[in-house]
């Protein structure tokens, strides 16, 4: 007995794709100029009003909008090298809540590379792989388990 289901999904769902796209291209231009006197008798009016003018005035005072970007460049770029960002939400977190108790609790990295775990429990082809340099490489900077 065989499942052919996902084979039969996926040649549909190719089928629906290259019908889709041939539609795209040849069909939906021609039915858009041909029914095109229809579609401008329906056009409503527009709802938000022009506002080239005020494009011409920002055009016009360039020099103003670059005082006023350099203005703001200045301590913007000081207050990125200066304000120490942590992306641990678990920092943030009350000390006494339950889950920070828990992670604390938890299982840490430096019970791995130690003797805290017997061998009986972790088997030698298993341990050997924790303090290999690959192991440590899949940890993140900030893991509060891994500290």
């Amino acid at each position: 007995m065989s499942f052919t289901l996902g084979l039969d999904l996926g040649i549909t769902m190719a089928k629906g794709v290259v019908i889709g796209v041939i539609c795209c291209v040849t069909v939906l231009p021609s039915m858009i100029l041909i029914f095109d006197k229809v579609i401008d008798k329906t056009r409503h009016k527009a709802i938000i009003p022009d506002l080239g003018f005020i494009a011409n005035w920002v055009v016009k005072h360039f020099k103003v909008f670059i005082i006023i970007f350099v203005a703001v460049l200045i301590p913007a770029i000081w207050g990125y090298t200066h304000y120490e960002v942590y992306y641990d939400l678990a920092g943030t977190l009350p000390k006494d809540l339950d889950s920070v108790i828990a992670n604390e609790k938890g299982i840490r990295f430096n019970s791995f590379v130690s003797d805290d775990i017997p061998e009986t429990v972790e088997p030698c082809h298993r341990t050997r792989h924790l303090g290999t340099e690959v192991f440590q490489s899949l940890q993140t900077h900030g893991n509060t388990w891994a500290q």
